[in-house]
């Protein structure tokens, strides 16, 4: 007798644990076909009347553009003596895919690697001083994105640049000049 009571009970706990299992599985089942009706919904028109017009009069593109989705993951603006240069990065973290941007261009590019962690160097600036994106894995699939310049951290070289230089913007003309002078 007990033993068929301590089947039963499985019986109930193994059910309970499809159900949420299916639970789950349809969830995200749901989810991924919200975005693939989405993804759809803007491709099919076009499809459909077999022309290359855009979809949406006002823009050249659909929201939902391959071309607009990125893997920007972080951003920095970094003062140098020629001016202030703003430093991209992409990180596809199912890919490993790696995209380095200065000043809105490309210079380093990456497809497909296998190790999410690491390193990318290149040269910013005039000056073409080194910089470093350093990858590291948090926990799980969280990454932590540092910036180094000329081996410091971007925290450190600006605290060593305020000591050796004075810095001035002069707006002149509806133009910003930089004055950088060494202490």
């Amino acid at each position: 007798m007990q033993f068929k009571k301590w089947i039963a009970e499985l019986e109930k706990l193994f059910a309970n644990v499809i159900f949420v299992a299916l639970s789950l599985s349809l969830l995200q089942f749901s989810f991924s076909l919200s975005w693939l009706l989405i993804g759809l919904k803007t491709v099919l028109p076009t499809m459909a009347s077999g022309d290359d017009s855009p979809i949406f009069e006002d823009d050249e593109s659909p929201p939902y553009s391959l071309e607009k989705m990125t893997d920007l993951v972080a951003v920095w603006d970094v003062a140098l003596s020629d001016g202030v240069h703003k430093i991209e990065f992409e990180h596809g973290t199912t890919s490993g895919k790696r995209v380095v941007y200065v000043d809105g261009k490309e210079e380093i590019r990456k497809e497909w690697m296998f190790k999410l962690v690491g390193k990318e160097t290149f040269c910013v600036g005039a000056a073409k001083m080194k910089a470093t994106i350093n990858i590291d894995a948090v926990s799980g699939f969280a990454y932590e994105y540092t910036l180094e310049i000329n081996g410091k951290s971007l925290k450190k070289y600006m605290e060593n640049r305020s000591k050796t230089t004075n810095t001035w913007v002069l707006h002149l003309d509806g133009e910003d000049f930089r004055v950088v002078l060494g202490k």
